[in-house]
């Protein structure tokens, strides 16, 4: 009787209610792309900081050469080729403000040293 109920036990443990991760009840639904300002605001902020991060752990051949407007990569200092085996790797951004929506650049905003490793 035991040995039946494993079987049992095993497969209820298996059913398993997640949250709702969509925005299908927020009150933002009605917003473009269904949300929040905020969270739309959150994403264009952190986008140049990801990209930076995403050309930091890429090859030379794998890095995603349209940075964007805002974004310009600066020369760097070679590494050690020890250190390069081990998985160190950086890259330097600098980051403008845009002024319009044509890309027009404005002041330097910051500088971004983005590594692995």
């Amino acid at each position: 009787m035991r040995l039946a109920l494993i079987p049992l036990l095993l497969g209820l443990s298996g059913c398993v209610t997640y949250p709702d991760i969509t925005q299908s009840r927020s009150p933002c639904r009605m917003d473009p792309g269904g949300w929040c300002a905020f969270v739309r605001e959150a994403a264009v902020e952190s986008y140049p900081y990801a990209l930076a991060s995403t050309n930091a752990y890429s090859d030379d051949s794998d890095i995603y050469v349209d940075l964007g407007r805002s974004l310009e990569r600066i020369a760097r200092l070679e590494i050690d080729p020890r250190d390069r085996r081990k998985g160190f790797d950086y890259e330097l951004f600098e980051q403008y403000e845009l002024i319009d929506q044509s890309g027009t650049r404005g002041e330097l905003k910051a500088r971004i040293l983005a590594f692995r490793g």
